[in-house]
């Protein structure tokens, strides 16, 4: 009986330690690994109902799947477009990269962009020679930059583009630390679409676990109390934060926007020196209801500690009769 509560109280604090903590360090690290954790009771679980090993405690670990899988699901919310999906132009193809500011080999970063052949890439964590040598071999294929090199400043974003676009940068204290966002927009197909390039705190310690929960609460405010026409918005960069983390959750869910991934294809993107399927979503490209996307995909980590990701989408129209 012992070993029985003691088991239902761990799994029962762990669940809800990933669901509700939202600022201690050791309250992140748990959370963030609730995927694997919910894989771990899984086979803790159904191994003990298998092997006929202590029915009652397979039962909690079994009950605790059932619990996490529900929270991770539900997280990940899809969110419609207006009327039927009628696509109304071609596709286009999103990137959003963190290089590292470490990465010792640009060649692998070009080789990649060059490979996945995106319409829109974000960079970030670059300096003002990385992104010189970047536009030196690709500044042919993608003529819009931004910014200008002379506003580069260390680990700074750029914005790469095949199609025109304007572009500022908006900045503001958040948790005792720079929100920073890249607010462009693009007129593709006749509408205008609007890319927020984020790039929010590692969430290293306590302190900046929550400067990063900050910069999260601040671009949910920043969207939706922008006072601009109604835009299709794709919001993506390095977030450092799984999207089943109750901040982000909420963010999500508070902006209308869609993840773009689910618990069964949860798209790890960080550390990229470990199987895919041991690494965290941390990295994302997160679209509005009438942007239609296709699966988000990872690419070659290139000399980076994460994986790019990127999606092909369009715009999606009402139905004609509406």
């Amino acid at each position: 009986m012992k070993k029985l509560v003691a088991v239902l109280i761990f799994v029962c604090a762990v669940t809800v330690w990933c669901a509700t903590d939202r600022v201690t360090f050791p309250g992140e690290i748990v959370g963030q690994a609730q995927l694997h954790l919910t894989a771990l009771f899984a086979v803790l679980g159904f191994g003990m109902l298998v092997f006929r090993r202590t029915l009652k405690v397979a039962g909690i670990f079994i009950a605790a799947t059932a619990v996490n899988f529900y929270l991770i699901h539900t997280a990940a919310p899809f969110f419609p477009p207006d009327g039927a999906p009628t696509t109304k132009g071609a596709s286009f193809r999103v990137m959003s990269f963190n290089i590292w500011k470490d990465n010792p080999d640009q060649k692998q970063v070009i080789a990649e962009i060059k490979r996945v052949n995106p319409d829109i890439v974000q960079l970030l964590e670059t300096y003002s020679g990385t992104y010189r040598h970047i536009l030196d071999k690709l500044g042919a294929e993608y003529p819009f930059h931004y910014p200008p090199i002379k506003e580069v400043v260390p680990q700074s974003r750029i914005l790469l583009s095949k199609l025109p676009f304007t572009a500022n940068e908006r900045v503001k204290g958040a948790g005792g630390y720079q929100n920073k966002l890249l607010d462009a927009k693009f007129e593709i197909d006749g509408e205008t679409v609007r890319f927020i390039g984020t790039h929010y705190t590692s969430p290293r310690d306590g302190k900046r676990t929550a400067a990063r929960n900050a910069q999260i609460a601040d671009t949910l405010y920043y969207l939706i109390g922008s006072d601009k026409p109604k835009t299709h918005v794709i919001v993506a960069g390095d977030m450092n934060s799984a999207y089943w983390r109750p901040s982000f959750k909420e963010f999500t869910r508070l902006a209308g926007l869609n993840v773009n991934r689910d618990i069964l294809n949860p798209v790890p993107t960080w550390p990229a020196y470990l199987p895919k399927f041991a690494g965290v979503p941390i990295d994302y490209i997160l679209t509005s209801p009438n942007l239609c996307t296709n699966n988000v995909m990872t690419g070659e980590a290139s000399g980076s500690d994460h994986r790019p990701i990127y999606t092909d989408m369009s715009i999606c129209g009402k139905n004609e009769t509406q």
